[in-house]
């Protein structure tokens, strides 16, 4: 049996002990004590652990074995494999861009990294001539990111580390990123600008039908707190600002807090919206 195969079997048979452990709260101890030193050492990579208030909370719970987010020059590396390639899952963002895209030149790709979305779409989309393609992001990403786009010569990307450069922009990305933001942050950043995008386009969102709240996420070489927004709250926020639900999709995806099956997700979320008017 590979590595693999047996760590799958593994995880399997942990997740059925936690699930009659309840019963035995001795043994529940036993498991806790076993994930929380497991997590520690970054296993699994993407793991959860607890469930916390907001994220100050999360941040004094993480361990000190790893960095903390994803300020640090390893996380900027974290997806140059993904660069040039499209997910499959990401099909229905290219749906929405394709049209929005006809009128649109500004596009803000908020959490965009070091351009992933930039360079795995342009083989799907048409990008206009006069196309400004803004990434914001943490320093060190976005300092990696000018790298690759200068030895590209890429002179439509752009990056920057305020959000309220999206001011203006005719259409905001957010592929993913939103989870590593604290609850409201979009909300927040779209409230006070003058000239709101058009087009709001969210995709590999984790939201919940019942609950909010973050975890705390091992992604390998750091901690990240994690955040999983109520879905109603966090549509209702968007469209007292304006916007229209247009569209929204899943995508396969299990979120599963250990000892916290209240939390547990099968999917993620996709949204599509617009200013209405």
């Amino acid at each position: 049996m590979s590595s693999r195969t047996w760590a799958s079997v593994v995880r399997g048979g942990m997740r059925r002990i936690r699930r009659v452990a309840t019963a035995a709260p001795g043994i529940n101890q036993v498991l806790r004590s076993a994930h929380a030193v497991e997590f520690a050492q970054g296993r699994p990579v993407n793991g959860l652990l607890g469930v916390y208030r907001n994220f100050a909370e999360a941040t004094r719970a993480a361990p000190r074995t790893r960095p903390l987010g994803y300020d640090h020059p390893v996380m900027a590396d974290l997806y140059a494999e993904a660069l040039d390639r499209l997910d499959p899952l990401d099909y229905p963002v290219i749906y929405w861009m394709r049209p929005a895209m006809e009128q649109a030149t500004r596009v803000f790709d908020l959490g965009g990294h070091v351009g992933v979305s930039y360079y795995g779409f342009r083989r799907h989309l048409q990008y206009p001539e006069a196309l400004s393609w803004t990434v914001y992001d943490l320093p060190a990403v976005i300092r990696e990111g000018k790298e690759i786009a200068q030895l590209r010569g890429e002179s439509r990307l752009r990056f920057t580390t305020r959000v309220a450069d999206a001011d203006g922009a005719d259409l905001l990305l957010a592929a993913g990123p939103l989870q590593y933001l604290e609850d409201g942050f979009l909300h927040r950043a779209l409230a006070p600008l003058g000239e709101k995008p058009r087009h709001l386009i969210i995709q590999r969102i984790p939201l919940h039908d019942r609950l909010a709240f973050v975890t705390l996420q091992a992604t390998g070489p750091a901690f990240c707190p994690y955040n999983v927004a109520h879905r109603q709250t966090f549509i209702d926020g968007l469209t007292a600002m304006g916007y229209e639900l247009i569209d929204s999709w899943t995508s396969p995806r299990r979120l599963d807090v250990p000892f916290h099956p209240e939390c547990r997700l099968e999917h993620y979320s996709g949204l599509y919206l617009r200013l209405s008017g």
